[in-house]
């Protein structure tokens, strides 16, 4: 009989390493859906933005083309089409400096987005369990690519 009360004791250790080890666990996922998503946004941006500017360097110069194949990835979008990420023309600039009816030598189409924001689920899942807003937005990095045009003067 002496051996209860230790029986007892190590299956309330049990449960309590158990539930130490699952909160870790638990904000190791939430943390890894974060940068996921961080990721996702980011490297999707980079990739429209760099098919833009090659778009950008084998055409004539459209600006507003240009700016569609980075919100729509097309460069005429129907009217129901979304922007992606809820982007708006104010997140991309585009231009070609150097370029003109007599560019000089470094004529390039470059194309700028920035000012785009995502939310964290870590802070939602915080805002719901320990109060406040439980949103975190955050801007993400600005996204800068520029090609030197094929086309000897690019203008609009």
């Amino acid at each position: 009989m002496q051996n209860r009360p230790n029986r007892n004791r190590r299956r309330g250790q049990a449960l309590l390493e158990a539930s130490l080890l699952f909160l870790v666990f638990f904000v190791m996922m939430i943390g890894m859906l974060d940068l996921g998503q961080m990721l996702f946004l980011h490297q999707t941006l980079v990739e429209r933005t760099q098919q833009a500017v090659r778009w950008g360097v084998t055409n004539n110069y459209d600006p507003t083309s240009i700016t569609n194949l980075v919100l729509y990835a097309n460069t005429s979008p129907a009217q129901t089409d979304s922007p992606f990420w809820g982007l708006s023309t104010s997140n991309v600039t585009v231009t070609n400096p150097g370029c003109g009816p007599n560019p000089n030598i470094d004529c390039r189409v470059t194309v700028v987005v920035s000012g785009y924001t995502y939310n964290l689920f870590s802070a939602a899942i915080i805002g719901k369990y320990f109060g406040g807003s439980g949103n975190a937005s955050h801007n993400g990095q600005t996204i800068t690519v520029s090609l030197p045009s094929e086309l000897a003067n690019a203008t609009q």
